[in-house]
């Protein structure tokens, strides 16, 4: 009879709390590979493990998405080819970045054009993924229901690095990212978004009362949230690529 009673308020709980903090995160499987760099990456060696003889200078080629696919805000791209760009031009360092150009494959033909035309022998190639649901939410508190959204986005940006003359990959690196839009219809308040790192509230459990504040987000926000975290990751594994004789 004792374990019957701790079961049903264990349900009760559990129910409760399923209640309370809304849509749970349909985020379960793996990161993805992209399919264009899918058979290179399989055969590079982690960033974090290549030791090189010399300082690298290379090209970046970013492939750009399918038009049927999800898109980073071409303001976003512009600023990761923008910080990319800065943040491997100082001399000293074991990879250096001469230019960055969008194609729209990887195969071997392009990249030597691509890496003939910039005058380098080595081509990083990036791949973004972008990855978003829309969830409903609901919030049960004594106050009432706030009723709305929550969009899940996920930037996924894969890189491998390939000498061109002989077509074999060096190392490869990934960084991920995700983040959420919550946009909750809360009475005489109205619409009431907010952003945030991953797919669970800050706080999350805890009951939210927003204070009349309100913010205005571009479109697409979240994905740029999003590629934030995942550039981060991915510069920091580049940076761990060490040289035995660097320039």
């Amino acid at each position: 009879m004792v374990n019957g009673k701790r079961t049903t308020v264990f349900s009760l709980m559990v129910f409760s709390l399923s209640i309370m903090i809304g849509g749970c995160s349909s985020w379960l499987t793996p990161p993805p590979v992209s399919p264009i760099l899918e058979p290179l990456i399989s055969q590079a060696s982690p960033a974090e493990g290549t030791t090189l003889p010399e300082s690298l200078v290379l090209g970046v080629a970013w492939i750009t998405p399918p038009r049927s696919s999800i898109s980073l805000p071409e303001r976003e791209t512009q600023r990761i080819f923008d910080q990319i760009r800065q943040h491997f031009s100082e001399p000293g360092i074991s990879l250096r970045v001469s230019n960055i150009a969008t194609v729209n494959s990887a195969d071997l033909d392009t990249l030597r054009k691509l890496g003939a035309d910039q005058g380098v022998g080595h081509m990083l190639v990036v791949a973004p993924t972008v990855q978003e649901i829309t969830v409903p939410e609901k919030f049960g508190v004594p106050r009432g229901n706030w009723l709305g959204t929550r969009t899940e986005s996920q930037v996924f940006l894969e890189a491998v690095a390939i000498e061109l003359k002989s077509g074999l990959p060096i190392f490869e690196a990934q960084g991920n990212g995700q983040a959420s839009l919550e946009v909750l219809e809360y009475g005489s308040f109205g619409p009431f978004p907010r952003i945030f790192r991953g797919v669970y509230a800050p706080g999350d459990g805890s009951v939210y009362y927003p204070e009349g504040g309100r913010e205005d987000f571009p479109p697409n926000e979240v994905r740029v949230v999003a590629s934030n975290y995942a550039l981060a990751g991915l510069l920091y594994k580049l940076d761990r690529v060490k040289t035995t004789n660097p320039s």
